[in-house]
């Protein structure tokens, strides 16, 4: 066996044991029934998407008699057309997903000029993150939103470091699909490049020009077309209401026993900062020990004590000199997308949900902790 496993390549090797981490656990908590936390979307997911798979079979693909919250159920819908409406065949297309998160891992580390052995080390290890490996098991939009989104980080780094007009198209893509998932992450992910690429001195001044230019006109007009106005000024103004994100708190995330009970008070500046930062922390280092009450929030701790270690030396390899600014993307949208879930959810259980895109994102800078991988060898040489 060992003498058959050199023959591949570390990506493979990676794909193989991730692929098996995964399809155990996908297979222990489908059979044994293992779902502490009640079934969240999983059961809606797979109806709908049943259902849609009807509706396409018989040529109509119209999706007028659906009320969707994103376009997750028409995803599923498709694959059960094509492989049939079985809940372990979607659970299985999401065990294929949540392997290549840890293949794109694999691939941001190595742009950060870490060694292949570091690398996989690493990535092997994000295979073990509790949250995604129990939600990434399940009928969940996640399976797909998280290697989207870091998919997006990687051809970030890629693109601060050299504008490449075909690596610049498959990120407005990646980013666009993204949306149609969860509309705030792309949102971030879009900014995150916006402002990477204004700190970033790696690219030639007149292509970050060019560049600058095409991202404006994207951001004007792309938001238009799909009906969210100019700049997306209807999307954001929707979104960024008081009104909006209190409603939000209170009717969709600050409901069972694992809400905190932290409203956001929009009318004294001071008293918006304070409870703002409660619950940015909840967020990010949540729960905390007294807020263990629950059995979902105690089960939280199996992750978030190990975060908290993984947290100082991740904090250690940013304050290194040899701090690189292709990290800065990293950086910048996990600290974003934590910043957005703090506005809108209160619930310790969803936001285990919520912040895993940010926290693998964050956790990839664990990397900066080990020393730079100096070599003539191109980092290209990751394949």
């Amino acid at each position: 066996m060992k003498i058959y496993m050199k023959t591949f390549s570390p990506l493979a090797k990676l794909f193989i044991f991730s692929f098996l981490i995964h399809l155990l656990a996908t297979f222990l908590i489908h059979y044994f029934h293992f779902y502490p936390f009640g079934n969240l979307d999983d059961l809606y997911y797979h109806q709908t998407a049943v259902e849609l798979a009807k509706q396409f079979q018989q040529g109509n693909f119209s999706l007028s008699n659906f009320v969707l919250p994103n376009y997750y159920p028409v995803y599923l819908g498709v694959i059960y057309v094509l492989l049939g409406p079985f809940m372990l065949i979607g659970k299985m297309i999401g065990v294929v997903f949540s392997s290549l998160t840890a293949i794109i891992i694999y691939l941001i580390i190595r742009e950060l000029n870490r060694s292949k052995k570091i690398a996989f080390s690493l990535a092997l290890l994000s295979n073990f993150y509790p949250s995604y490996l129990y939600y990434g098991s399940l009928l969940l939009k996640d399976t797909l939103v998280v290697p989207l989104a870091l998919f997006g980080c990687w051809l970030i780094i890629k693109l601060i470091k050299k504008i490449d007009l075909k690596i610049l198209t498959i990120f407005l893509l990646d980013v666009f699909t993204l949306f149609y998932f969860r509309n705030y992450v792309a949102a971030i992910l879009f900014l995150t490049f916006f402002l990477s690429l204004l700190i970033s001195k790696e690219s030639k001044d007149f292509r970050k020009i060019l560049t600058f230019l095409a991202i404006i006109l994207i951001i004007c007009f792309s938001p238009y077309f799909l009906g969210y106005g100019f700049f997306g000024f209807n999307f954001l103004s929707r979104l960024l209401n008081p009104k909006t994100i209190t409603q939000v708190r209170e009717t969709v995330y600050s409901i069972g026993g694992s809400a905190v009970g932290v409203s956001l008070d929009f009318s004294i500046f001071f008293t918006f900062l304070k409870t703002y930062f409660l619950s940015f922390t909840n967020v990010l280092l949540g729960p905390l020990p007294w807020q263990m009450k629950t059995t979902s929030t105690q089960l939280a701790a199996i992750e978030i004590i190990p975060w908290y270690f993984l947290l100082f030396f991740i904090i250690k390899g940013l304050l290194k000199p040899s701090f690189l600014k292709t990290s800065l993307p990293l950086l910048i949208f996990g600290l974003g997308l934590i910043a957005a879930i703090a506005f809108f959810s209160d619930n310790l259980g969803a936001n285990t949900r919520l912040r895993m895109t940010a926290f693998l994102s964050l956790f990839c800078l664990l990397s900066l902790a080990f020393p730079l991988y100096i070599n003539k060898e191109s980092v290209r040489s990751v394949l």
